[in-house]
């Protein structure tokens, strides 16, 4: 009598690895590549920052200067402040500087009574140059001042201001002039102001107290709104995208006051008179409306 067979399972051959993606090799490469341009790049950020450089100088400018205009190009980092001074005569400026990689230069000049100020920062990326400056002026001095980002303080000058900034903090005390503000990212501030207000931002808050305005404008795509006024304006215009809109005015006269917001509460408590001298508009997309006795 035989002896039963046993049966063993077989194992098929295993099926061949697929060859690899074409696009595997160059992948790979970039990705090494793009890693140690980051190493590279992260490494001379650190080398250029820790020889970071400052330096501070001031100058003198003549007698018979009535505006000054200040531009900045290149992405400049600093701040600058402006402040009148009732017995002064001439201008002064101070600068302090900082930098890595290149210096900011300057040109200052003279083009009749007006003093002109070009600032300049050629390199900049993670290293951004830097300049702060502080002019001492006379009280009447028209006023342009143009920043790239940092901020920008103006006080006690007779005369017409306007700021053009692209990231900082605006603020404005004690100008009796005209002044128009705008700002694409960076808070306003306006006090005291005996002039027209313009103020705009793209992305922050608007902030006008104390002002004997006849006219203001106020607009931003995002940011509340909040005006106080000591005298009656003859024409007050705000709108906002995103932001409440409060506006405090005189209980001594009547206004004629139109309101429209997509999506928020609108509240008006002040004497209303469609025939009144004293025009307010106020618009929202998204935010309430307050326009009340302060």
């Amino acid at each position: 009598m035989s002896a039963p067979t046993e049966q063993l399972a077989t194992t098929p051959p295993a099926a061949p690895a697929p060859p690899p993606h074409p696009a595997r090799f160059p992948l790979m490469l970039l990705g090494s590549v793009l890693a140690l341009a980051l190493i590279a790049y992260g490494a001379l950020t650190m080398v250029i920052l820790m020889s970071r450089h400052s330096a501070s100088s001031s100058a003198e400018y003549g007698s018979g200067i009535t505006s000054i205009r200040v531009e900045s190009w290149g992405m400049c980092g600093g701040g600058i402040t402006v402040v009148g001074e009732q017995a002064r005569e001439t201008v002064s400026a101070s600068w302090k500087d900082s930098w890595s990689l290149a210096r900011p230069t300057r040109e200052v000049r003279r083009e009749g009574p007006a003093l002109v100020v070009d600032v300049d920062c050629s390199w900049t990326t993670a290293w951004t140059p830097s300049v702060d400056l502080t002019l001492r002026v006379p009280r009447e001095t028209a006023l342009s001042l143009q920043n790239d980002s940092g901020s920008v303080l103006v006080s006690s000058v007779v005369g017409d201001l306007t700021v053009r900034s692209d990231s900082g903090r605006v603020e404005a005390v004690g100008i009796r002039g005209n002044v128009d503000v705008q700002t694409d990212s960076g808070s306003i501030t306006a006090s005291e102001v005996q002039g027209d207000l313009t103020l705009r931002s793209d992305s922050g808050s608007i902030r006008a107290y104390g002002g004997r305005s006849s006219r203001v404008a106020l607009s931003s795509d995002s940011g509340s709104q909040r005006l106080v006024l000591t005298r009656p304006p003859t024409e007050v215009t705000a709108s906002s995208d995103s932001g409440s809109v409060s506006l405090l005015l005189p209980a001594s006269s009547a206004y004629a006051v139109t309101t429209q917001t997509d999506s928020g509460s609108e509240r008006v408590r002040v004497q209303r008179d469609p025939d009144a001298a004293s025009r307010v508009e106020v618009r929202t997309d998204s935010g309430s409306i307050l326009v009340g006795n302060g």
